[in-house]
């Protein structure tokens, strides 16, 4: 099993793991090499010699045990070694043809997180979304923060009004057709998240489009991957400026990340500036980019569509071109927009780490408490008690996690939990979660001077009996002292499973 730098593990599944001694030794995720309320590392590398080896390596209750030569022990998840760690980079996927981003509520969108979700979900798939029914008023943009992030502050304004100015500094401020680009590519590092609001629009054409970025890179890598590998290594200068700022940068067209796949493209030809012809790659260069100029302004590969007054378009920039057609100033068009930062909106491809934190959530539950037991273990008590009864994962999840807005917000845990659960689980099981708190109140309400009745004034709903049954077979009674749970680790594969699911739209 030990090799010279290795641990090589065979489970029990036929699954074959290598891993390195110091790689075991950097992950250990005991409370004494991390940080249990942050889940940040205390442990550096350093305090250990680079040929440090186990003592004892073994494979216990499907978990990998490690002793150091120190004495220090660590148990490995085996689900975590055989898959390795998960990657925060979100899954793309190119457009189908006719594609037009999908619209949804503004205002749902500010104070629904299931709508919220599933949009930005979606967002990070295709890398656009409208929200519609948006107010037609200046600075609305300014309310998406909480939903995308603080606004990227650029050289130019926080919020920038697009609209016909003979004195504007670029093309966006004429009624020219404006082509596809992504803006400021003359920064370092351009805003990753755009979004244009349509405050009002009553000129005749203008007609707003989009390109799928990366869809048009990836057929470019299968069919020419020579052009590919310069747009991926010539450096191109960009500018933009006007009678008070100055912004340049000189970078590839196209940005890979550590593993070579797509990750950004920086494309405006208004901004592109001159190219030193004597550079010896400047004429493979010019084919490539010529190539990838014909792909990008072929009509076939645009989303072509009008945005209206109160519409907002979002679009994942770094991927995402956008443009517009050529209009005649027959009444006002006057749109604004704003920047973001992508890491701030990035919600799918998170799932690991949300596990991460509702797990730590829970632990944090142990300790004193004002009943025999603590938070945690009553915790467990319930979703024991529910999984003995036959409930299904689902269910059984929720039993666990039914409390977990206690080490958020007591006064109101049960809405918390709820809104948490929300885009993961059915509305009957929201439905209890959200309740729970006022139907246990049957059984002590009465001693803090309140209605121990409360509860039926939802008599006669659909799920008023399940969620009473919930508090009498599983909440209630799960205050023993003597009663045997199961382990958190027990339920850890049902909370990964529950948040690895694609969030729901709305129930």
């Amino acid at each position: 099993m030990c090799k010279s730098d290795l641990v090589e593990v065979t489970w029990e599944c036929g699954a074959h793991s290598t891993l390195p001694h110091l790689w075991l030794r950097d992950n250990c995720d005991c409370d004494d090499c991390r940080i249990s309320q942050t889940s940040e590392k205390k442990f550096i590398l350093s305090d250990v010699p680079p040929d440090l080896a186990p003592v004892e390596a073994d494979v216990v209750d499907g978990c990998l045990r490690i002793v150091w030569p120190d004495g220090h022990q660590t148990i490995y998840d085996s689900k975590v070694l055989r898959t390795g760690g998960r990657s925060r980079s979100a899954n793309w996927s190119p457009w189908p043809k006719q594609f037009v981003p999908e619209r949804y509520a503004y205002q749902a969108f500010l104070d629904d997180d299931r709508v919220a979700a599933a949009a930005i979900s979606l967002f990070m798939d295709q890398g656009a979304l409208i929200l519609s029914e948006a107010p037609d008023v200046p600075g609305t943009l300014e309310m998406l923060a909480p939903r995308l992030g603080p606004i990227r502050e650029v050289l130019f304004d926080r919020i920038h009004n697009v609209k016909v100015d003979p004195a504007g500094y670029n093309v966006a401020h004429t009624p020219l057709p404006l082509p596809p680009h992504n803006d400021f590519a003359s920064y370092t590092w351009p805003p990753s998240v755009q979004a244009l609001h349509m405050l009002v629009n009553e000129a005749k054409g203008g007609k707003s489009f989009i390109v799928d970025g990366w869809s048009i890179l990836s057929t470019l890598r299968d069919e020419e991957p020579n052009f590919f590998e310069v747009l991926c290594t010539m450096p191109v200068p960009f500018r933009e400026f006007d009678s008070d700022n100055e912004t340049y940068a000189e970078a590839p067209i196209v940005r890979l990340d550590a593993r070579g796949r797509i990750d950004g493209l920086r494309f405006s030809n208004q901004l592109m500036q001159t190219i030193d012809p004597n550079d010896p790659d400047a004429l493979e260069f010019y084919r490539a980019y010529h190539a990838l100029c014909r792909r990008i302004t072929d009509p076939r590969n645009r989303s072509v569509f009008r945005l209206d007054g109160g519409e907002i378009l979002v679009v994942a920039a770094h991927r995402v071109l956008h443009g517009r057609e050529a209009f005649e100033v027959t009444g006002p068009r006057h749109l604004q927009d704003a920047y973001f930062d992508l890491v701030f909106a990035h919600d799918a491809g998170n799932a690991e780490l949300q596990a991460d934190r509702v797990l730590g959530w829970l632990r944090q539950m142990e300790g004193d408490s004002p009943y025999q037991i603590s938070r945690l273990d009553h915790c467990l008590q319930t979703a024991t008690r529910a999984e003995k009864d036959g409930a299904d994962d689902e269910t059984i999840t929720c039993a666990l996690l039914h409390d977990i807005g206690d080490i958020l917000a007591p006064a109101n845990h049960s809405q918390v939990a709820a809104a948490l659960l929300a885009p993961f689980i059915s509305e009957k099981n929201h439905w209890i979660v959200k309740h729970h708190g006022l139907f246990q109140g049957y059984y002590w309400f009465e001693y803090a001077g309140r209605d121990p009745n409360a509860r039926d004034r939802f008599k006669g709903h659909e799920h008023y009996e399940a969620c009473a049954d919930f508090c009498a077979r599983w909440d209630q009674v799960s205050f023993d002292p003597n009663y045997v749970m199961q382990p958190l680790e027990h339920f850890e594969p049902l909370v990964r499973s529950l948040f690895a699911q694609d969030p729901k739209p709305y129930f």
